[in-house]
């Protein structure tokens, strides 16, 4: 074998490990960015306050109550009405919560269609 033929035997394969170095990276960007999107999950707050503004309620990205505050007017109405209030609040607080939490998601969703293809890798392999 003379060293053209040599040559033309590695190149392939220099190309499939550049492209193999490439998915690699690719992947440990998205990894950081996931990593990321996690932290920034677990930190996630929303607030939201009742039409009445008696009420001040914050979740969690899940919508998990994470405290509550009241206005001074709080204490002059009914139970009925103050836990209508929290409800109120709180439902909002979630909704905006969800919305916030997708909005992260979606970041990554879109971000992981960079990845290279992985057909010019592996022989057969999907696109």
């Amino acid at each position: 074998m003379d060293s053209a033929e040599r040559v033309d035997l590695r190149s392939p394969t220099d190309s499939a490990r550049e492209q193999i170095d490439q998915v690699v990276g690719a992947l440990g960007e998205q990894q950081a960015r996931l990593a990321d999107i996690h932290q920034r999950l677990n930190t996630l707050r929303c607030t939201a306050e009742s039409a009445d503004g008696l009420v001040e309620v914050t979740v969690d990205a899940s919508g998990v109550l994470t405290d509550v505050r009241f206005g001074a007017a709080a204490r002059r109405i009914s139970l009925e009405q103050l836990g209508t209030a929290v409800a109120a609040a709180g439902r909002e607080a979630s909704k905006r919560a969800q919305a916030r939490a997708w909005e992260l998601m979606a970041s990554f969703s879109s971000a992981t269609g960079q990845l290279p293809s992985s057909a010019g890798v592996v022989p057969g392999a999907p696109a």
